[in-house]
């Protein structure tokens, strides 16, 4: 009983003093002390100048962590004075138990107001060359020939949670001199829940893009994530995207996709169930017009195989280039498939609609490089003259043998096209109206092989 009581004791006195010993280091310790320090080890590494304008904050329990305010590092010589990075303000932590359990707490990382400065100039020199090893320097240097590579994996596997991002006011500049382009990225925020292994969270991401004025662009983003080490997914996912500029042909675009996203990384498979997306434009060729495409998406990135399953694209045009101001226009299908590797692609169970006019039937496309078409569509009623908004007319007169002849008109055939064509397609329309004529019961049989064509 007496050694135990002793053994308790010790242990007691042990404890006390290592709780005395971290006492008196979070009294006594100042992060600032050692800001020069660094500054000094920077400068003599790097060249550059690694400035603090703020108080660096150290913790260390419960939570390890540091809080860093403003700092700045200098550009490369040659580059302007403006720095290469700079931030305001950062922090983060780490649950100091939680480390023992190997399970460990990081807070939430907190950074405001970073700017990262690339640049190239008109040699082709960027502003971080100097902080790149050269790869020829290092394949020059003697090997050591009793280096030994352990292969053997010693990593631990560590189950924890991190508290999130909470990212803001980050400006990104490129600028290539070189190239003449300039472009700049701003994350306005990017916000993420509390982030477990195999458990959702949340992501919200405000960013806009610009380059000088070619175009801008606005990007707005929501999902829930999940990620298990084999597959990520995105659940409820929203993208919102505006986009403007001289590259862009029409004044204001307006793009919005829908979905839930899954991607495994085992197979290389890609997948987006209740896929939306919605296309809107002013200006431009057109006045406005506004696209809606919807289905079931699945892409193979082994065999390079897209498949979208109940396709159904819808689209409204509307503008002075329309035959008669606006024309609606949709196409659907029970399945699309495409071939990347082989360059074929179908469409199965297809609805061709312009205005009032249906087609129905397929399309097969064997090899679009090499033209090899295949396709049966079939129309109850086509009335051209409805569609392209001209009414009846009389015929026109008849010219007299005083009138002029009319000039040959030369038409330029495209025969490279036509040589390598193949095409085996049927088309049928009931009735067509056209230029006041009414012609019922049309049927027309296409083929093309080696240069022969023929029409029936």
């Amino acid at each position: 009983m007496n050694i135990l009581k002793i053994l308790l004791s010790g242990f007691a006195i042990f404890i006390l003093l290592i709780v005395i010993v971290v006492g008196v280091f979070v009294a006594t310790f100042d992060a600032n002390e050692y800001k020069q320090d660094m500054s000094e080890l920077v400068k003599q590494e790097t060249g550059r100048e690694l400035v603090f304008k703020g108080d660096v904050g150290l913790t260390l329990y419960p939570s390890l962590g540091m809080k860093l305010g403003s700092m700045s590092f200098s550009n490369a010589a040659g580059f302007g004075d403006k720095p290469m990075l700079a931030v305001k303000n950062a922090s983060v932590s780490v649950d100091v138990l939680s480390l023992f359990s190997f399970s460990p707490q990081i807070a939430e990382l907190v950074m405001d107001g970073l700017s990262v400065n690339l640049q190239t100039n008109k040699q082709g020199k960027t502003n971080w060359d100097d902080l790149v090893v050269d790869t020829d320097d290092k394949q020059k240097q003697p090997a050591d020939d009793k280096a030994v590579v352990d292969e053997t994996d010693t990593s631990i596997d560590l189950a924890g949670a991190f508290g999130g991002l909470a990212i803001t006011d980050v400006n990104l500049l490129w600028s290539d001199a070189k190239a003449g382009v300039e472009y700049q990225v701003n994350i306005i925020s990017l916000l993420t829940g509390k982030i477990t292994a195999d458990k959702p969270f949340p992501i919200q991401l405000s960013m806009a893009i610009k380059s000088l004025n070619e175009f801008s662009s606005t990007i707005e983003l929501k999902s829930d994530v999940l990620f298990t080490g084999e597959k990520l997914t995105l659940s409820s996912l929203l993208l919102e995207s505006t986009a403007q500029g001289e590259l862009v042909p029409v004044d204001q675009l307006l793009l919005k996709v829908a979905g839930d996203v899954g991607f495994s990384l085992d197979t290389n498979q890609l997948s987006i169930a209740g896929f939306n997306t919605s296309i809107k434009t002013t200006g431009g060729v057109l006045e406005s017009s506004q696209t809606t495409l919807a289905g079931e998406i699945g892409f193979d990135l082994n065999q390079q195989q897209l498949t979208i399953a109940v396709l159904d694209i819808q689209a409204e045009l509307q503008g002075e280039s329309v035959p008669n101001g606006k024309m609606n226009t949709a196409i659907s299908a029970s399945k699309l498939d495409l071939q990347l590797n082989k360059r074929a692609v179908a469409l199965d169970d297809l609805v061709l609609a312009l205005n009032d006019n249906q087609f129905k039937g397929y399309v097969k496309v064997r090899d679009y490089e090499q033209p090899d078409v295949e396709f049966k569509l079939k129309a109850e009623r086509f009335d051209v003259d409805a569609l392209m908004g001209v009414a009846a007319t009389e015929p026109e007169n008849v010219p007299t043998q005083d009138d002029a002849p009319a000039e040959d008109v030369q038409i330029q055939l495209p025969m490279e096209l036509l040589r390598s064509l193949k095409l085996d397609g049927k088309l049928e329309v009931g009735t067509l109206i056209a230029q006041g004529l009414t012609i019922n019961n049309i049927l027309i049989n296409m083929s093309a092989n080696k240069g022969l064509v023929k029409i029936d």
